[in-house]
């Protein structure tokens, strides 16, 4: 059964046709010629796009040499059709983890066209590729950068944002470069490196970073991009990758490590998985195992890595998202498993894309999540907070 998009209560705001990479050439209201690839779905801000079931006339493709009749008009959707498992981590064209060859051409799986005569091939396909933006320098960097740059005058890194989520966070606040893939540049790791190096050198800085969206979702792409980082900026260069973490295992740290990345930043999404759940837009059973896997590779990181890897967390407050006694807990897991020389941040979630309700974090109650971190003797805490007292 094939699908298409259908609009609920949509308000006509355009915003899906500056953010989507859309296989139909623009995602407006109830066009026919929708593939059903649904990568507009998350990145309306209002919620307004449904995928439905719908039955469509077969074509005839060769899906690895065999010739074969689907449905589905986009590649994802076809492969699934036949029986094969496809990881499309983010769903929108931005982290080309599931890329495949169509016709020769490598494009992402989850929101290309499929056409009658179409050649896919899904093996032996060099996904080192990966929608990027934003190459721009940086007042005061993420959670994996040392809190004493922070307060520094000027510019402490440069930073670039890779396409693409695995998340749905509904507050998310860079919305446009997580939930799209149009605003940016398809790219190579090389070439990523290079202008995200001219940036640093161009505003005097040692440090770059990678952030997103989420810039892990695509190993292959990381790993080189951190690797030619390395080496275009000299061994004194400072490799900064910011996370969600929840694809992270033990071996990719430790690749990630051996190919140059001196720094990490892990945002911690919620310590409770209903939390997590509710702050990252996904159900709670996958929010459980993404809690789990977050917190062993923060213990991974200290006991292995501590010494020669920066480590940053950080831990978003909202009084309508999670409740303080939920931080302190994390907090007091984070002392008691990782040690003082583990940076906290604590970051005020404000009101942005789908949560323009939320209320602002109050600037005392920032200080006070602050301060009990201190209390502990934690080294490096840093808390978000709104400039005017409330």
């Amino acid at each position: 059964m094939a699908r298409k998009v259908r609009l609920v209560g949509c308000k006509h705001c355009g915003y899906c046709s500056q953010v989507v990479d859309c296989p139909a050439g623009d995602p407006v209201w109830n066009r026919e010629d929708c593939v059903g690839c649904g990568a507009c779905v998350p990145a309306c801000p209002y919620g307004a796009r449904r995928l439905v079931e719908v039955e469509e006339e077969p074509i005839t493709v060769r899906m690895d040499g065999e010739e074969v009749d689907v449905e589905s008009q986009w590649v994802e959707g076809a492969l699934q059709e036949i029986g094969h498992e496809v990881d499309a981590p983010c769903g929108v064209g931005g982290c080309y983890a599931c890329a495949v060859r169509i016709n020769g051409e490598v494009v992402p799986a989850c929101n290309s066209k499929l056409t009658e005569g179409d050649e896919v091939e899904s093996e032996d396909v060099d996904r080192r590729i990966r929608v990027v933006s934003g190459f721009q320098p940086h007042p005061v960097g993420g959670v994996g950068t040392p809190v004493e740059l922070k307060d520094k005058p000027g510019y402490v890194e440069a930073a670039c944002f890779a396409h693409g989520c695995n998340l749905r966070c509904p507050q998310c606040q860079n919305h446009s470069i997580a939930f799209g893939a149009a605003m940016g540049a398809r790219m190579r790791p090389e070439e990523a490196a290079r202008l995200l190096l001219g940036t640093a050198r161009e505003y005097g800085v040692n440090r770059v970073a990678i952030s997103g969206g989420e810039p892990t979702l695509n190993r292959e792409f990381l790993v080189e991009f951190v690797r030619k980082c390395r080496e275009y900026g000299g061994p004194d260069l400072r490799v900064h990758v910011d996370t969600n973490g929840t694809v992270l295992s033990p071996d990719y740290v430790d690749e990630l490590v051996e190919a140059g990345m001196t720094d990490i930043g892990i945002d911690v999404k919620g310590f409770r998985p209903e939390t997590f759940a509710e702050v990252a837009g996904i159900d709670v059973k996958e929010a459980d195992e993404y809690v789990d896997r977050v917190l062993r590779i923060l213990k991974y990181l200290a006991d292995e890595y501590l010494e020669g890897v920066f480590v940053g967390v950080g831990i978003p407050y909202n009084p309508e998202l999670v409740d303080k006694e939920e931080v302190f807990a994390l907090t007091d897991w984070l002392y008691e498993r990782l040690g003082e020389d583990v940076q906290v941040c604590y970051l005020d979630y404000r009101p942005e894309f789908r949560r323009r309700d939320l209320p602002l974090p109050k600037y005392e109650d920032m200080v006070e999540l602050e301060e009990y971190a201190r209390s502990l003797g934690f080294r490096r805490v840093h808390a978000q907070k709104v400039s005017v007292r409330r």
